[in-house]
């Protein structure tokens, strides 16, 4: 399992981002959570509507924080897919509000987060978004840029972590002979691979920016 969803998997977080069913109105919220598909004032709708919501929070919110272009894409995909959103569901405990389909409440009742490659239900995800898109229409989206930058700063620092730690990286050759000791300390081994990772990842710009600085330079009289 990566960082990201081990830390969604870990119950004790769930008290931290409790449910605000105050901020949606009973009625509406009574909406959000009906999830059987063509039954009457479904969440169809606000699940739209918070669909783009959290991919525009996370657009905004990882755009603040990005490393270089390959990590924004990153952590943007693995913040934003049905994966970590179903699990957001489960901390939020959705599911025990939600009308479901007899297929939906099976799903989710036999799912475990903790089974490494077992994906939360879809409805999960769904249940998510409808709920921010209730809330959308309630509070607006300052309020709720606000609650989902809660939940999605510290995703976004695993996710990131998960974007370094992964093995198809390779050492970047130029800073090869740059692992030495430093005042009688050995450099941490996370650390250097992490920085060596960086580089590697910020390549490109460092070549184009070194090479302004070279033609910068004036030609030896």
């Amino acid at each position: 399992m990566t960082l990201l969803q081990l830390y969604l998997n870990s119950v004790q977080h769930k008290s931290s981002h409790p449910l605000p069913l105050t901020a949606v109105s009973p009625n509406l919220f009574r909406q959000a959570t009906n999830s059987v598909k063509n039954s009457k004032d479904n969440n169809d709708l606000l699940e739209f509507i918070g669909d783009r919501a959290v991919n525009l929070a996370c657009a905004l919110l990882v755009d603040k924080e990005k490393v270089c272009p390959d990590q924004q894409i990153f952590v943007g995909r693995k913040i934003c897919n049905n994966d970590t959103l179903g699990r957001l569901a489960w901390w939020l405990e959705l599911d025990e509000y939600a009308a479901l389909s007899p297929g939906d409440e099976h799903a989710i009742r036999t799912w475990s987060p903790r089974r490494k490659h077992d994906p939360p239900p879809k409805a999960l995800a769904d249940l998510f978004e409808s709920f921010v898109g209730a809330y959308c229409l309630e509070r607006g989206w300052p309020a709720v840029l606000s609650w989902l930058e809660s939940f999605f700063k510290p995703l976004m620092e695993l996710a990131t972590e998960d974007f370094l730690l992964r093995p198809s990286f390779k050492l970047p050759v130029y800073v090869s002979g740059w692992w030495r000791q430093r005042d009688g300390a050995s450099i941490s081994q996370t650390v250097y691979r992490q920085f060596c990772r960086f580089l590697d990842c910020k390549q490109e710009s460092l070549a184009s920016m070194g090479r302004v600085a070279v033609e910068a330079i004036p030609l030896s009289t």
